[in-house]
């Protein structure tokens, strides 16, 4: 259990993506709970009322062991995000009550079931959801290989210089972080990256992804990611070795 709380996690399969309805239970105008699960961040999912829902039904027994959440104002709002799913009633498979509005991956035992929903209870102003995902994460089969930079160290701010014909400085303006770094895994097994690692490779090449980099020492530190330009083809290192190696924006706020 230590080995496996030590290895990179992501959460790419959204399954309310996958849904056959998603229906919010209450909604302001312009900011729907459709706009939680189409990966952009500048549309939300604003409720009305606390014990809104947004529940996803399904053809089939559909089965999750994690929930994330990015660009939300849960701290802010004091409001508690339950993962719930129906088998003979509603049950909760995990209950998060953010500290402050970066972003969430949890995971939980797994459960299935043909319904599941998103549960907001809070007492003062309506929350907002850019993202929020749930589904199956995958686990690594290596770790990352080093100068890779956790979230909260590869914060740097884009700097704007004003400077005058003379050469004189006259002013600096702080533009967002990019929080940019070089996601590298090394030695996969041929098996692992035909049945696992493949899906998510292309995955990435249109859509953003969460990642827990380290569960075992930084739980709380979940980001949301997307790729920088065109992620490069996996590569053979070894006989039956193969790695892959690519740049991303990691983000929390």
């Amino acid at each position: 259990m230590a080995l496996a709380d030590g290895l990179p996690r992501v959460l790419y399969d959204n399954e309310f993506i996958n849904a056959t309805s998603v229906v919010a239970s209450t909604e302001t105008p312009g900011f729907e709970g459709a706009n939680v699960y189409d990966w952009k961040t500048n549309t939300s999912w604003i409720p009305t009322a606390t014990g809104s829902t947004l529940t996803a039904t399904f053809s089939s027994p559909v089965t999750a062991d994690s929930l994330a959440i990015y660009k939300h104002t849960l701290g802010t709002t004091s409001c508690t995000i339950d993962l719930e799913y129906f088998s003979g009633s509603w049950l909760t498979a995990v209950s998060i009550s953010p500290s402050d509005d970066t972003a969430v991956m949890e995971t939980f035992t797994a459960q299935s079931s043909t319904q599941w929903r998103i549960l907001l209870t809070y007492a003062g102003d309506d929350p907002r959801i850019a993202i929020a995902a749930f589904g199956q994460f995958m686990e690594f089969e290596r770790g990352l290989a080093l100068g890779y930079a956790s979230p909260y160290l590869s914060s740097v701010p884009d700097i704007l210089n004003a400077v005058t014909k003379g050469g004189n400085l006259i002013g600096r303006t702080q533009l967002s972080p990019k929080n940019q770094t070089t996601m590298s895994v090394n030695n996969m097994t041929d098996s692992f990256v035909r049945d696992t690692w493949l899906p998510f490779a292309t995955h990435i090449q249109q859509y953003p992804f969460f990642m827990l980099w380290l569960k075992r020492d930084y739980p709380d530190e979940a980001a949301y990611c997307w790729t920088e330009g065109t992620p490069p083809a996996l590569r053979y290192v070894k006989y039956g070795l193969i790695s892959h190696s690519f740049k991303i924006n990691q983000r929390v706020n």
